[in-house]
C-alpha cells in the first residue's frame, strides 16, 4: 500500500475517533486529496516519522501526530491543512476553536491516547 494512502487512512481514522469524542470537522476531502498527491519519498518520510512518534509514546492532538506538521516541520507556510482549517494557533482555526478553546494544552495532549493511535495503526 502506498504511504499516501496509509496517511489518508490514518487521518480518516483519527477523524472518526475524534467524532466519538464529539469533536467534528477535523478532515475534509480537500485535505485527503492533497495527501494522496504527495510525492512518494515525502510520504514515506512522513509515515515513518509518524510511526516513530507513536512508537515513542506520543499521544494527543498536536504536531507530533499531524502529518502536515511532520511534513512541513511545523511551519504553516504552504500547509494545505492550514489553508483549509486555518493555521492551528490562529483564533479562527479549527484546531483553536475545537481543541484549544475547549481544553488546555495539556488536556489536548490527552484527547487521543497512545493506545488509541496504536489501534489506528494496527488497522492500516
Amino acid at each position: 500500500m502506498k504511504y499516501q494512502k496509509k496517511i489518508a487512512m490514518f487521518m480518516r481514522s483519527k477523524n472518526e475517533l475524534l467524532e466519538t469524542k464529539n469533536i467534528y470537522g477535523f478532515i475534509t476531502d480537500e485535505i485527503i486529496d492533497d495527501i494522496l498527491g504527495w510525492p512518494d519519498v515525502e510520504a514515506k518520510r512522513v509515515w515513518n516519522e509518524l510511526i516513530e512518534s507513536i512508537d515513542n509514546g506520543t499521544d494527543g492532538v498536536g504536531n507530533h501526530t499531524c502529518p502536515y506538521c511532520i511534513k512541513l516541520h511545523t511551519v504553516c507556510d504552504n500547509c494545505v491543512y492550514g489553508k483549509v482549517n486555518g493555521c492551528c494557533f490562529d483564533k479562527d482555526s479549527w484546531y483553536y476553536k475545537n481543541i484549544l478553546s475547549e481544553y488546555n494544552y495539556n488536556e489536548a495532549d490527552r484527547i487521543i491516547t497512545n493506545n488509541e493511535y496504536k489501534e489506528i495503526l494496527g488497522n492500516i
